[in-house]
């Protein structure tokens, strides 16, 4: 199976804009996240990242370390996703300096075992990522507002075959964790 390590970032955050460059021990934010993805076992030249074609410096930044750019158009990532291709897609965020190419690696091993979508991004803030199939995505377009530029919100809502470990009890395969997570705090 073709794996797509897909990387969504842009300039213009209306909290912390330009943050895919913010200083952290002396390096840009974003070169974590592109470390991380270069670290997973997936890994095979296959990193690519979905920028605004308006977001100039980050494009020539990422033209400079050879990583293939895909734009998505007036905030539509979604088809910037459809666009990429590959059998399973992974999307990581230039919000998630943090994320570690275990995170990564654990979300595409569900995928290959039989779900559609699996994240960890309900447990892990700041190290978070996204799998899923290439057909789910595409089974799943977006239908409400905001769907188009957070890519895989339609999919979550819709697929019967997602892997969700939150601690929060928005659907029914959340009681799992919850119990564990409950038990492993009493015993502490």
């Amino acid at each position: 199976m073709k794996v797509k390590i897909i990387v969504q970032a842009r300039e213009g955050s209306i909290r912390f804009p330009n943050k895919w460059k913010a200083d952290i021990n002396g390096r840009y934010s974003i070169d974590y996240v592109i470390d991380a993805c270069k670290k997973s076992i997936h890994y095979n030249n296959n990193i690519v990242f979905v920028i605004p074609k308006q977001d100039k410096e980050l494009i020539k930044y990422i033209n400079s370390k050879n990583i293939p750019i895909v734009h998505d158009n007036k905030r539509n990532v979604y088809k910037g996703f459809i666009d990429c291709g590959g059998d399973i897609q992974v999307r990581v965020t230039g919000d998630s300096p943090c994320i570690s190419e275990h995170q990564i690696d654990m979300n595409i091993q569900m995928i290959l075992q039989g779900y559609e979508y699996a994240s960890n991004e309900v447990t892990k803030f700041g190290n978070s990522c996204e799998s899923f199939t290439w057909n789910a995505l595409n089974k799943y377009p977006p239908e409400q507002s905001g769907d188009a530029e957070h890519v895989t919100l339609a999919l979550r809502r819709n697929s019967k075959k997602r892997w969700l470990p939150s601690l929060m009890l928005d659907y029914e395969e959340n009681l799992e964790t919850i119990s564990k997570y409950l038990t492993a705090v009493v015993a502490q």
